[in-house]
């Protein structure tokens, strides 16, 4: 188990079943794949193959999964947080933002998160953890 899956594992508030990666994961895409029954991609650059690998092709495609228990989401990506909103209402999954620094309040993203209940919680290096508390 590699250093990102222990932490992960760590923090996640639920045990890993199901993920949506917006984007590609921030380049921990394979050590994803290992932790989760299945990971779901958004609008990722990824060409993988693997059997619990599945692309979706746009945000509506996601909202009817059921057991998404974390987010993945990469900084270039933060403006799709608010059209998740259906997935993550109904879900409330562990979010996973690329980079160690909590986004700035100025970014729509931010503002979004702390209006349904969710807070930053963990630094973890690589990433920043949300979770509904």
């Amino acid at each position: 188990m590699s250093k990102f899956q222990k932490r992960i594992a760590k923090n996640a508030k639920k045990s890993p079943m199901q993920c949506l990666v917006v984007g590609d994961g921030f380049s921990m895409l394979e050590e994803i794949l290992e932790m989760f029954d299945t990971v779901f991609v958004l609008e990722s650059t990824t060409d993988k193959k693997t059997k619990n690998l599945i692309t979706r092709k746009n945000i509506e495609s996601t909202f009817d999964l059921l057991n998404v228990t974390t987010i993945f989401v990469d900084l270039n990506k933060l403006d799709l947080i608010e059209k998740l909103s259906p997935l993550i209402s109904r879900n409330s999954p562990d979010i996973f933002i690329e980079g160690d620094e909590v986004i700035p309040r100025t970014v729509n993203a931010n503002q979004f998160l702390y209006k349904i209940g969710y807070n930053a919680l963990y630094k973890l290096g690589w990433c920043h953890q949300w979770s509904r508390i």
